[in-house]
């Protein structure tokens, strides 16, 4: 750059040091030639400009016309004042339509029609059964008899544990917690003898070792198979049976083992028998009668040959007849049971059913900008609702009929009521505390005088005699180990012990007796089962002493 021009490129290269925040300079030159013999005038207006502009035009290529120029060009001027802003332009063109915009927000949650109503509720439960009849009357009294009272029975327990000889070998006991007087039972053998012709009951239970798979335990009469228990199971478990079998004089009945039984001083294992009721006169005729068929038969068709005359012999002497047996007690039969309760009503309507499924979602929003929030789904009508819940229990059934009047007793001046009950759970129980009272809450029987306290299941003797008790415990799922022990004045008589993951049976009996005022009940250890009745407890008195 040259003359005139590189001046100004100069000086203003200067200028631009100086400005402050300028940090381009823009050279805008016009260049304006005038006639022939005038020189070519460079007229410079310049303006500064913001970082945002970079852009800086060299003025080099501008040369002077003539040599005149020179002393034609003055010095550079003042910078002038920024111009004017200029007026807004015109509007720019349509720009071309926006991309399609994203799909709208789902719509909200559909109102779906209420569901269909569900069908009707299931008939309700019967009604309660209907209250017992009233009894019919007294019978008439009948010829005063014998009211002996007495009988054969007997519990005997182990306190140790026991395996047999070989299979099928008698379970031998170590203790007869009670024996009526005039009872053959031999603890050397295990061996009940009968002594008293009648109908018995008997009741076994024993524990399995925890250090074996099987226990076999067999009722026999007489070395015949009556009835077995087996628990085939690990751990310990008890195994229980009974039988009502009739027995003569002389016939034995024992308890025969397979496998190992468990017992300590808790008495796991125990056996318990005792008399029904002896046999009647009629039965005792029978039997004499069928006997002396069979002599006479025997005569018949064993002649003695030295005898010579049928007709002006005569025959052998009869055989004794059988001492007839004491008067039947005489009592009036109650009367049956009154009618069961009609049909309850049926159950009300079933509930409302189920809220609908959701709607579907809106419609994808128009093209352009971001689709705006879709409007509200109109959501299809509900599914039919699920079917109602069964409906309610029927009222209580109307109370029975009367019982018809009872026929008339047989004679006796004895007392033929005795206390008698059964109490059952219909919850599960847990205990406060180890072997605290298993306490009841329905009795599903108890005869009028006995005294029963569901609340603490503690039953009171108000008649002095032999009493029978029995019971019957589930376990719950929880835990391991459930013990049952039967009680009397607070003292242990028998145990009934499970222990398994599952729900297991624990059961047991006893007989013994009881004075005014003693008290029996169960004491638990562990969680018991308690609906559907899996749970019970029953006692009554055999006999009064």
């Amino acid at each position: 750059m040259s003359g005139n021009g590189g001046k100004l490129a100069r000086y203003f290269m200067k200028q631009s040091k100086v400005q402050r925040s300028i940090a381009d300079i823009t050279i805008r030159g016009l260049q304006k030639t005038i006639t022939e013999g005038e020189c070519t005038c460079i007229h410079m207006r310049y303006v500064f400009f913001t970082k945002e502009f970079s852009t800086f035009e060299r003025i080099s290529n501008i040369q002077p016309h003539s040599n005149q120029c020179k002393r034609l060009v003055g010095s550079p001027g003042e910078v002038g004042q920024p111009g004017t802003k200029g007026e807004r332009g015109s509007d720019g063109l349509v720009g071309e339509p926006g991309t399609k915009g994203d799909h709208g927000l789902k719509g909200e949650q559909g109102v779906g029609q209420p569901g269909k109503q569900g069908p009707q509720g299931l008939p309700g439960m019967n009604g309660l059964k209907g209250e017992r009849g009233e009894p019919g009357p007294a019978g008439q009294s009948g010829e005063a008899g014998e009211c002996s009272t007495r009988r054969p029975a007997f519990t005997a327990v182990r306190n140790t544990a026991y395996s047999p000889p070989s299979s099928y070998k008698p379970l031998l006991f170590d203790e007869l917690l009670f024996s009526e007087e005039g009872t053959d039972f031999n603890l050397s053998n295990g061996m009940f003898t009968c002594t008293v012709p009648g109908t018995y009951v008997f009741m076994f239970s024993a524990q399995k070792t925890h250090n074996t798979s099987e226990l076999y335990v067999r009722l026999m009469k007489k070395g015949l198979n009556v009835v077995i228990g087996l628990v085939n199971a690990a751990g310990y478990h008890q195994v229980s049976g009974s039988a009502v079998i009739p027995l003569q004089y002389g016939d034995q009945v024992h308890v025969a083992l397979q496998g190992s039984v468990y017992s300590t001083h808790n008495h796991y294992t125990s056996f318990t028998g005792f008399m029904l009721m002896k046999f009647t006169i009629t039965v005792a005729l029978v039997v004499a009668f069928m006997r002396v068929q069979f002599m006479v038969a025997t005569v018949a068709v064993s002649p003695d040959p030295g005898m010579t005359c049928n007709s002006c012999c005569q025959g052998p002497a009869g055989i004794p007849g059988i001492p007839g047996s004491n008067g039947n007690h005489g009592q009036g039969i109650v009367g049956p049971r009154g009618d069961a309760g009609s049909p309850g009503e049926v159950g009300q309507p079933g509930a409302k059913g189920d809220k609908g499924s959701d709607g579907l979602g809106g419609e994808p929003g128009a093209k352009g900008d971001h689709g705006v929030k879709g409007e509200q789904g109109v959501g299809q009508p509900g599914k039919q609702g699920p079917q109602g819940l069964p409906g309610m229990n029927g009222l209580k059934g109307e109370r029975g009929e009367p019982g018809p009047a009872g026929q008339t007793g047989e004679a006796c001046e004895c007392r033929t009521r005795r206390s008698a009950f059964t109490a059952v759970r219909i919850t599960n129980f847990s205990p406060p505390s180890i072997y605290a009272p298993l306490p009841f809450e329905e009795l599903l029987f108890s005869e009028e005088g006995t005294i029963f306290n569901s609340i603490n299941g503690t039953f009171t003797c108000t008649v002095p005699g032999i009493y029978f008790f029995m019971f019957s415990v589930l376990k719950t799922s929880s835990g391991s180990h459930l013990y049952i022990q039967l009680r009397k004045n607070n003292n242990l008589i028998v145990t009934g012990h499970v222990n398994a993951p599952t729900p297991n049976q624990a059961s047991s009996c006893a007989v013994f007796p009881l004075q005014f005022g003693d008290q029996v009940h169960l004491a638990v250890r562990g969680q018991v089962h308690g609906t559907y009745h899996f749970s019970s407890f029953t006692g009554f008195l055999l006999y009064e002493i």
